[in-house]
Protein backbone atom coordinates (compact mmCIF):
# COMPACT_ATOMS: atom_id res chain seq x y z
CA UNK A 1 0.00 0.00 0.00
CA UNK A 2 1.32 3.12 -1.20
CA UNK A 3 2.20 6.18 2.08
CA UNK A 4 -0.60 8.66 0.74
CA UNK A 5 -3.19 5.36 0.85
CA UNK A 6 -2.44 4.00 4.11
CA UNK A 7 -1.99 7.83 5.59
CA UNK A 8 -5.90 7.59 4.55
CA UNK A 9 -6.62 4.69 6.41
CA UNK A 10 -5.02 6.29 8.89
CA UNK A 11 -7.16 9.29 8.75
CA UNK A 12 -10.30 6.99 8.81
CA UNK A 13 -9.37 5.43 11.61
CA UNK A 14 -8.92 9.01 13.86
CA UNK A 15 -12.39 9.46 12.86
CA UNK A 16 -13.74 6.02 14.02
CA UNK A 17 -11.58 6.56 17.20
CA UNK A 18 -13.39 9.74 17.97
CA UNK A 19 -16.82 8.64 17.17
CA UNK A 20 -16.06 5.69 19.49
CA UNK A 21 -15.53 7.65 22.67
CA UNK A 22 -18.16 10.74 21.36
CA UNK A 23 -20.73 7.91 21.26
CA UNK A 24 -19.40 5.46 23.59
CA UNK A 25 -19.46 2.41 21.35
CA UNK A 26 -16.94 -0.05 20.14
CA UNK A 27 -18.26 -0.58 16.80
CA UNK A 28 -19.71 1.73 14.40
CA UNK A 29 -21.93 2.09 10.95
CA UNK A 30 -19.83 2.56 8.42
CA UNK A 31 -21.05 3.84 4.70
CA UNK A 32 -18.67 3.97 1.94
CA UNK A 33 -19.77 6.27 -1.11
CA UNK A 34 -17.99 6.03 -4.66
CA UNK A 35 -14.12 6.05 -3.92
CA UNK A 36 -14.64 6.34 -0.17
CA UNK A 37 -16.19 2.83 -0.80
CA UNK A 38 -12.73 1.81 -1.89
CA UNK A 39 -11.38 2.85 1.44
CA UNK A 40 -13.96 1.84 3.72
CA UNK A 41 -13.34 -1.77 2.49
CA UNK A 42 -9.54 -1.67 2.84
CA UNK A 43 -10.09 -0.07 6.14
CA UNK A 44 -12.91 -2.54 7.20
CA UNK A 45 -10.20 -5.28 6.40
CA UNK A 46 -7.26 -3.98 8.59
CA UNK A 47 -9.50 -2.63 11.33
CA UNK A 48 -12.44 -5.59 11.71
CA UNK A 49 -12.85 -5.37 15.18
CA UNK A 50 -14.63 -1.80 15.28
CA UNK A 51 -16.61 -1.58 12.26
CA UNK A 52 -20.37 -3.09 13.10
CA UNK A 53 -21.97 -2.71 9.47
CA UNK A 54 -19.96 -1.63 6.41
CA UNK A 55 -22.50 -0.15 3.41
CA UNK A 56 -20.95 -0.04 0.04
CA UNK A 57 -22.99 3.01 -2.33
CA UNK A 58 -22.82 3.81 -5.80
CA UNK A 59 -19.04 2.74 -6.76
CA UNK A 60 -17.85 1.30 -10.34
CA UNK A 61 -14.36 -0.73 -9.28
CA UNK A 62 -13.99 -1.14 -13.20
CA UNK A 63 -11.74 1.62 -14.05
CA UNK A 64 -10.15 1.55 -18.05
CA UNK A 65 -6.82 4.02 -16.37
CA UNK A 66 -6.66 2.96 -12.79
CA UNK A 67 -4.60 5.48 -10.48
CA UNK A 68 -2.13 4.56 -7.09
CA UNK A 69 -5.20 4.57 -5.20
CA UNK A 70 -7.40 2.00 -6.97
CA UNK A 71 -4.07 -0.33 -7.68
CA UNK A 72 -3.62 -0.11 -3.95
CA UNK A 73 -7.29 -1.10 -3.53
CA UNK A 74 -6.81 -4.44 -5.72
CA UNK A 75 -3.69 -5.19 -4.07
CA UNK A 76 -5.62 -5.31 -0.85
CA UNK A 77 -8.25 -7.49 -2.31
CA UNK A 78 -5.48 -10.32 -4.11
CA UNK A 79 -4.33 -11.08 -0.26
CA UNK A 80 -7.91 -12.35 0.62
Amino acid sequence: MTEATEQMVNDLNSIVMYLQVKYHTEKIVLLGRLRGSMLGIMYALRDLEKVLVYIVAGHNFMYEKPDEFTRDFYAVLETM
